[in-house]
């Protein structure tokens, strides 16, 4: 596994992320990963967001995790929520563009405030294979037309989340069929202290299934 600094453009800014590979030069998965709120301390080394790429990474996936605007040396400025879309899509041409990932198996994975970026604006899943939305807020979920889209989509939340009730989103998914999957993790909070391999467990897991 190879960890490389790198930078991407989107929207005439530039944008820091972390990219692992794979030691081998196959043609991978890649996914494309979204940190929580910058405000409240969120970042791509985040302790949900690294430990998942690495784990993904572990088991073939191309994985990126990069800083959301005015988050470490990414450039630009908070906008809380209604302009980071767009460095997303500059995450996924560059993953899509180099040249061991395979750009028909791309992935999005968004954790709390990430999730909430990727919710809304549909253009961002456009091209993509999967979606996984860790502790998504409730109501950017149910009011998100990126949930009713055909591409398979993972939510994993806990029972004891504050910010994402797994009691609502139980009564949304009742109705709903695949590919669309609700995963709640028993004891589990919005930081998922304590829970992080049940979390990483989930994600694999659904994951592989996906390639």
């Amino acid at each position: 596994m190879k960890h490389s600094h790198i930078k991407f453009p989107a929207n005439n800014l530039n944008f820091e992320g972390i990219l692992s590979m794979p030691e081998d030069l196959n043609n991978h998965p890649s996914i494309v990963m979204c940190h929580p709120h910058p405000q409240n301390g969120g970042n791509m080394d985040n302790n949900v967001i690294s430990s998942t790429a690495v784990d993904l990474c572990d088991v073939g996936f191309v994985t990126l995790r990069f800083n959301f605007r005015g988050v470490g040396n990414s450039e630009g400025h908070f906008t809380n929520g209604t302009q980071e879309y767009k460095e997303i899509l500059g995450a996924l041409n560059f993953v899509k563009n180099l040249n061991n990932t395979n750009s028909d198996k791309t992935f999005l994975l968004g954790y709390s405030f990430g999730s909430r970026v990727i919710l809304s604006q549909e253009c961002v899943v456009e091209s993509i294979s999967g979606i996984v939305l860790i502790s998504p807020q409730t109501q950017a979920l149910i009011e998100s037309n990126v949930i009713n889209r055909t591409v398979p989509i993972l939510v994993v939340t806990g029972s004891n989340d504050h910010v994402c009730d797994s009691e609502q989103l139980t009564q949304f998914f009742e109705d709903r069929k695949e590919p669309t999957t609700l995963k709640i993790i028993e004891g589990a909070d919005h930081f998922w202290t304590g829970k992080e391999v049940e979390l990483r467990d989930a994600i694999r897991n659904f994951m592989i299934n996906l390639v």
